[in-house]
């Protein structure tokens, strides 16, 4: 009888295995083709209308990406749509949070998707997020909130940074919002960039329409959950906390309350268009992969910025077929500046397959890692976003590009793409490597070294998840 019980028990733990195996491993794995046509139709392409189309700025600093995001939520007046990855409620988390929760209550409707990962996770049980939900003016939304009754939704997050104000101004890119993205809070910082889009001319065409009408379409859909767990009644001492901070986040950052001239911290474009992935919790055709490849292939001089490389075969023959009469440069960490340990493991274990590719390969080896993600084709076309090179970008999350037809933006990120390459070394296809200009040899800390040799190869059946 016992013999029985225990080959019951462990038939049902192997069933259970098998089960989670394929929820969260096998079935993320079916990676779907861009079967959609692409309408990369870019609106507003005339250079004499550039003065009056919508304006943009890189913000490329951690302290300039809060100021002015500090700026633009002090500058709504009826709406706020927020949308982002990960949220803390640490030094630059709370900034943001408590301009919010100032808005909301000088009348501002605020609207947030938090990804469910971080949201359930993270932020359950945190008194200021759960204070600041239940706020009145504001709705919190979760988008495929973490289930473990659910194992075969787990591996699908919204990975979007974005906030916008009104039908005025609006932020998007990398950075998510967390003291390592924001401020100067702490010594271990990311590069990263966003991009700020002021819609002067409040055309209907606008990408800032284009990204309120992305974020209602995520809004509405059922895995997009609403969030209140104090049901209203928000901890009055967590809000009178939160008012104090704020009130210490304006003497801090004193322009925060003065009107911002978007047009004159902005510079003209000929258009700008959002461009997306699927939304749906599910796997995702690669929209905004097919739709890079597009535009990259209309260019002969491309530079790739991407803190990962981590691609499965139809990648890789995409990004070789692109190198072929192009030049193409691609810049991403090196494994000694990378943060993200599982995809430095990749990149160790691929890295000679990226160098193959007939691009040119720099890695970038500095005191932070560097979180952008950015293409740049020919002296024109800027792609600023939240899209990695990698298969969980490509195949999985929600993703969102702003393709900006701007050639003074492009000359200024080009500019700052050359300052990294000068700190990088360049890697030859035989591995060997061409020091850059201002390279400082820095030495694999030694805890992750010794982690990359003894674990680097456990990564080979996950590789489409990192």
């Amino acid at each position: 009888m016992v013999k029985k019980c225990v080959k019951i028990v462990f038939l049902a733990i192997l069933l259970l295995i098998v089960y989670l195996v394929t929820c969260c491993l096998l079935i993320p794995a079916f990676q779907k083709k861009a079967d959609r046509p692409l309408n990369l139709q870019m609106p507003g392409q005339n250079a004499q209308t550039g003065a009056q189309w919508e304006r943009v700025a890189s913000l490329d600093d951690n302290m300039e990406a809060l100021e002015r995001r500090l700026q633009l939520i002090e500058s709504a007046e009826k709406e706020l749509i927020f949308s982002t990855y990960n949220l803390k409620t640490d030094t630059g988390g709370r900034d943001v949070l408590s301009a919010i929760m100032a808005a909301a209550k000088r009348g501002v409707h605020v609207r947030m998707i938090i990804d469910g990962m971080n949201g359930t996770l993270d932020l359950a049980d945190n008194e200021i997020f759960n204070t600041l939900a239940a706020c009145e003016n504001i709705e919190v939304r979760i988008y495929n909130p973490f289930d473990l009754w659910r194992p075969w939704s787990l591996n699908y997050r919204l990975h979007d940074k974005y906030i916008v104000a009104d039908e005025q101004v609006y932020i998007l890119g990398g950075r998510n919002t967390r003291n390592i993205s924001l401020g100067d809070y702490q010594d271990t910082k990311d590069y990263d960039r966003d991009v700020l889009v002021y819609n002067g001319s409040q055309r209907e065409d606008s990408s800032l329409l284009q990204v309120k009408a992305y974020f209602e379409e995520i809004w509405a859909l059922p895995e997009t959950k609403p969030y209140d767990p104090l049901k209203g009644k928000p901890d009055g001492a967590v809000v009178e906390t939160m008012e104090a901070h704020y009130q210490g986040t304006c003497e801090r950052y004193p322009a925060m309350l003065e009107k911002t001239d978007w047009e004159e911290i902005t510079m003209p474009t000929n258009g700008i268009m959002l461009i997306s992935n699927p939304i749906s919790a599910w796997n995702k055709e690669p929209v905004v992969w097919a739709s890079l490849q597009e535009l990259m292939k209309k260019g002969e001089n491309i530079i790739i910025e991407t803190p990962y490389v981590v691609c499965n075969r139809q990648m890789y023959k995409d990004l070789e077929s692109l190198s072929e009469g192009r030049q193409v440069t691609i810049i991403t960490n090196s494994p000694e500046s990378g943060a993200n340990v599982c995809g430095s493991m990749d990149y160790v274990n691929q890295r000679t397959k990226v160098y193959g590719l007939g691009a040119d390969v720099y890695e970038f080896v500095g005191d932070r890692s560097r979180h952008t993600k950015t293409v740049l084709i020919d002296d024109h076309i800027s792609i600023v976003g939240s899209f990695n090179f990698d298969m969980r970008s490509t195949y999985l999350d929600t993703e969102t590009m702003l393709v900006i037809d701007c050639p003074e933006l492009n000359a200024q990120l080009r500019s700052i793409s050359r300052d990294y390459m000068a700190r990088s070394r360049q890697m030859m296809p035989d591995g060997t490597a061409v020091p850059g200009s201002d390279y400082a040899e820095r030495p694999m800390p030694a805890k992750k070294d010794k982690f990359l040799r003894i674990f680097r190869y456990l990564v080979w059946p996950i590789r489409h998840l990192i």
